[in-house]
This record gives C-alpha cells, structure tokens and sequence, in this order.
C-alpha cells in the first residue's frame, strides 16, 4: 500500500509525526516509510539515528536536492525511491553503503561519479534524468552486482550506439531499460549451446 503525506516545516521530524507515518509505537521497529518532505525546511539528518531498523524509504514528490540531505546515518538502508524529487545531484551516496536498489527517475541528475563506490548496488533506475556525456556510464563499472539499469529518456540514450556502449561498459547487466540485455541473451544463449 502506498502512504503518502507531506511533511509540514519544523527543523527535525518529531517523533510522533514518525509515529503517524509508520503507523508504528516503536521507532525500533520500523522497517519501511513512505513520506514527501521538503528538505529545505526539514532535516531528516537524523532520522537514521531515531530508526534503526529502517530498511526501505519512499520519498518520492520530495524536495530533496541532494543525497547530503538524508543525513550519514540510514547505512543499513537496502531500497531508496526518490522519484520525481529534485534530486540535482548524489554526492553523499557513501553513506548508503548496503544499499541494493536505488530508484531516481524523472530528476535533474547529470554526474554519476557518486556512483562508483556502490558495490552493492543491483536495481538503478536513472530514467528521465539529464545525463548527456556517454562517459558517465564508466561511473558505473565498479557496480559488479548492478543487474538492472534504466537510462532511458536521458540524453545519452538517444545516441546511436548507446546500448552497445553500456553492454560493453556492464556485462553483467540482465536488463537494460526494462528490457533483456543483449551481454546478458548472448551468454545465456552460449551457455545452453
């Protein structure tokens, strides 16, 4: 189910607003919140420390305009949606070192050299960014685990040899913009023969 409620200004989300959101007592015990915020009038640098066991965070239609705003303290997050948020940039992303899936579409990202710590990282989806230079998919081959990468309706997926460069670039992709990647058929194709 989806639980989508703005954030009214206060300088920290006070715990019962925590509370209400997750419809949960213990802040312990929280594993999963779906909210909108506008950083620039809430902090959520904290909100870390206060939910520990905080595994997946929806904050999609935010004001988020970058990964800093999140504050250094959701290292156990595995699954971060930030959808259609603002998002200018990911300077940050290395606080959010168990992170497997990171959902980004319809922002403003351009650089993804933030990107090239995320070890773990296996879902990312970029669609409708502002990503132009074809060199910003090297950011991402130190994401040995990346299996699935959505770049379309950015810039550099209109260029001609754009699949070819990002199958030559990640071989282990399995699925290229919703779609089976070629590397990933051919070896699976081989694999049977």
């Amino acid at each position: 189910f989806l639980l989508l409620m703005f954030v009214q200004a206060s300088e920290f989300l006070p715990d019962e607003h925590i509370r209400e959101l997750a419809k949960c007592d213990d802040l312990d015990s929280v594993r999963h919140l779906v909210f909108s915020v506008d950083t620039s009038e809430n902090s959520l640098g904290d909100l870390g420390r206060r939910l520990p066991a905080l595994r997946e965070l929806r904050l999609d239609a935010s004001n988020i305009r970058t990964l800093r705003d999140l504050g250094t303290g959701l290292g156990e997050l595995r699954v971060l949606w930030l959808a259609r948020s603002g998002l200018r940039e990911l300077e940050g992303l290395g606080a959010f070192g168990s992170l497997t899936e990171l959902y980004l579409a319809f922002n403003d990202i351009d650089d993804l050299s933030a990107l090239m710590g995320a070890e773990r990282l296996q879902v990312l989806d970029l669609e409708a960014n502002a990503i132009t230079d074809s060199a910003q998919i090297d950011y991402l081959c130190g994401c040995a685990e990346l299996h699935a990468l959505t770049l379309e309706g950015n810039p550099v997926a209109d260029a001609d040899n754009y699949r070819q460069q990002v199958q030559l670039a990640l071989p282990q992709l399995q699925f290229l913009d919703d779609c089976a990647s070629s590397s990933s058929s051919s070896s699976s194709a081989s694999a049977v023969f």
